[in-house]
């Protein structure tokens, strides 16, 4: 029979926690459970929030999307980018996976607990939102003729104008 110390055990614990907490902190975010604009009231949450993005993501100088560190999937699928301050027009955060719109909906619609039924074509993209609460809308985004650009989903709190 084999026995493992108590510091061993934790330090599995504490590493798969570790491991869990960017998917975590995207899955809260993307899918309007929390907010970051609800964050302005919280400095040590917020605070918690940037040491997660900052450890597991770098921001892209071009734009406002962060890249992953390394390789990294949500709902399954490779994470091309987040943008934690814009979802297209909107204010928000955003996660961009490399797939098809149709492969990662469900995944998507599952954690957020509701169908996104208001799907609209326009623009060359497809988009679709489901209101979740004042200021708090999931949404998804993507390219009707380039789907190699991925799958933005997210919530935005309102658009900007």
């Amino acid at each position: 029979m084999y026995t493992y110390s108590a510091a061993f055990v934790l330090l599995v614990i504490g590493t798969a926690v570790h491991a869990a907490e960017p998917q975590d902190t995207l899955s809260r975010l993307a899918s309007c459970q929390e907010s970051w604009l609800d964050m302005k009231s919280d400095p040590a949450r917020a605070e918690k929030f940037a040491e997660v993005i900052k450890a597991n993501f770098v921001q892209d100088d071009r734009s406002p999307s962060w890249k992953p560190r390394q390789p990294m999937t949500w709902l399954g699928k490779p994470v091309i980018e987040i943008t934690p301050q814009s979802v297209g027009m909107g204010l928000g955060f955003a996660v961009t996976v490399k797939a098809l719109s149709d492969d990662v909906k469900p995944a998507y619609e599952k954690l957020v607990g509701h169908p996104l039924g208001k799907c609209e074509k326009g623009d060359g993209m497809l988009a679709c939102e489901h209101p979740i609460a004042k200021q708090r809308t999931a949404m998804l985004m993507a390219p009707l003729k380039k789907p190699e650009l991925g799958t933005m989903l997210g919530c935005y709190y309102f658009y900007q104008q």
